[in-house]
């Protein structure tokens, strides 16, 4: 039974652990996700004002646009994944806490 505390303290540390390196994840990503929204508005802005461009500028320019959307799109998709993972990281910390009390 005492070993059986100790290897569930020790999961319970190893998933705190990876909880906080989820956490850390989450937060980078949000930062990457705010920068690429800067970016994707600093990017229309320049092509609203620069509406007289020629053609071949203002492509390039969308091509800009769409690429920095998709970023954003696979960021935010990204964050969504660590989010799942942060839940079950949680839900298997109360399991393995609940399992732990009952002993």
């Amino acid at each position: 039974a005492k070993q059986e505390k100790e290897v569930l303290q020790n999961d319970r540390n190893r998933l705190e652990n990876e909880l906080q390196v989820a956490k850390q994840e989450i937060q980078g990503l949000r930062s990457e996700l705010e920068q690429l929204h800067a970016n994707t508005t600093e990017q229309l802005t320049e092509l609203i004002v620069k509406d007289e461009n020629t053609k071949g500028e203002k492509e390039a320019l969308q091509n800009d646009r769409d690429r920095i959307e998709k970023e954003l799109h696979l960021a935010t998709e990204e964050i969504q994944g660590l989010r799942a993972e942060l839940e079950q990281l949680h839900a298997n910390m109360a399991e393995q806490l609940a399992e732990s009390n009952m002993k």
